[in-house]
């Protein structure tokens, strides 16, 4: 036991709060969120990927990756909608492949993006490569000046515009026709190819393909509107079990 001190505190007023009134209980009585049970378990070299998803611990994320998991499973087995909804990072960290075996496994009824998915993944598939170095192009005004890129996405607004139809179809059927050399990786292709719905939503002035001489706001604002209403539709239809 610490030897008693003489308080020296420039607080004249103001004491410490007397803690021998607090109540406590016992340890056992307690209902935690924690047990040994909901601990990780090793794995070894010879684990299989369903040992080492088994061996995770039951709690926080894992536990909300398990509980979608099922949600998932039910709605494919309820044929409901399973609408996946991404930004450019998910195409641009090579998750691209990972979704194409899920949408083809059932898993992906649809999938709502941002405009940068569409920089991204078009990028990839024309020319295996995406997500030009910031800073060594910017200040040279260089930062997103691709041509093809620009080109491709800008031209696939205005036909979409002209055909009514919403901009992640447009650009899925503009890339899809360029048979590009990376088109087993894409997932506007794939989308396309397998005709579940792909809609694109952007903001104008937002994406690098909006300042390309051959940008058109009112395609680009028809198109993405279009998709609005798709994906609202999609979503009027998730009652049920959708996800």
């Amino acid at each position: 036991m610490m030897p008693a001190l003489h308080r020296m505190s420039i607080y004249e007023d103001l004491k410490p709060i007397n803690l021998n009134e607090v109540s406590t209980y016992p340890l056992a009585s307690r209902q935690s969120k924690v047990t040994v049970a909901d601990f990780a378990t090793p794995v070894t070299e010879n684990s299989s990927l369903d040992d080492y998803l088994t061996s995770l611990p039951d709690m926080l994320a894992v536990q909300t990756l398990r509980e979608l998991a099922t949600q998932i499973r039910r709605a494919r087995n309820l044929h409901k909608p399973i609408i996946w909804g991404i930004g450019g990072h998910v195409i641009k960290t090579g998750l691209g492949p990972i979704l194409i075996d899920l949408m083809r496994r059932g898993f992906i009824t649809a999938i709502a993006a941002n405009g940068s998915v569409l920089v991204h993944d078009a990028e990839i598939a024309m020319v295996g490569s995406t997500s030009e170095d910031v800073d060594a192009t910017l200040g040279a005004g260089a930062f997103g000046g691709a041509e093809e890129t620009g080109r491709l996405l800008n031209d696939a607004a205005r036909d979409g515009a002209n055909e009514c139809i919403g901009l992640g179809e447009a650009v899925g059927r503009a890339l899809f026709a360029l048979k590009p050399k990376q088109q087993d990786t894409s997932l506007l292709c794939a989308a396309y190819e397998a005709r579940v719905p792909f809609t694109a939503h952007v903001t104008i002035g937002g994406d690098i393909t909006h300042f390309h001489p051959t940008a058109d706001g009112a395609a680009l604002g028809a198109t993405s509107h279009t998709d609005f209403r798709l994906l609202a539709e999609l979503v009027r239809g998730m009652d049920g079990g959708g996800v």
